[in-house]
C-alpha cells in the first residue's frame, strides 16, 4: 500500500519529505519479524538522501540500524546491500 510512496526516495531531490519517509521505513522495520523485499528495494536509495542532507546522518542511520537488526539473515543473500551501507559510511568518513 505505501510502496508508490517510498518510490519517491529514488530521487530524493525532488521532494521534501525523504525523513518522513525514513521514519515510514523504519516504523514497519521496528513492527515486523525481518526487512521486506519493498524495503531492500529501497536501501541502494538512500546515499542519495545521504548526498541531498550534505553527508548528514539524522534518520538515515537510526532506519539503518533497524535494518541492520531485523535483517541479519537476509543480508547474507544481498551483498549488494552491504556495499551500499558500506559506501555510505566510507563517503561520510571522508566528506
Amino acid at each position: 500500500m505505501l510502496k508508490p510512496l517510498f518510490e519517491f526516495i529514488a530521487d530524493p531531490s525532488k521532494i521534501d519529505f525523504e525523513d518522513e519517509i525514513l521514519l515510514a521505513i523504519k516504523s514497519l522495520v521496528k513492527k515486523s519479524t525481518s526487512v521486506s523485499d519493498t524495503i531492500w528495494v529501497m536501501v541502494p536509495f538512500f546515499p542519495a538522501v545521504l548526498e541531498k542532507n550534505k553527508h548528514a546522518f539524522g534518520n538515515i542511520m537510526d532506519t539503518i540500524n533497524h535494518i541492520l537488526l531485523k535483517g541479519t539473515d537476509q543480508l547474507a543473500s544481498k551483498p549488494e546491500i552491504l556495499r551500499v551501507f558500506l559506501t555510505m559510511s566510507h563517503t561520510a568518513m571522508f566528506s
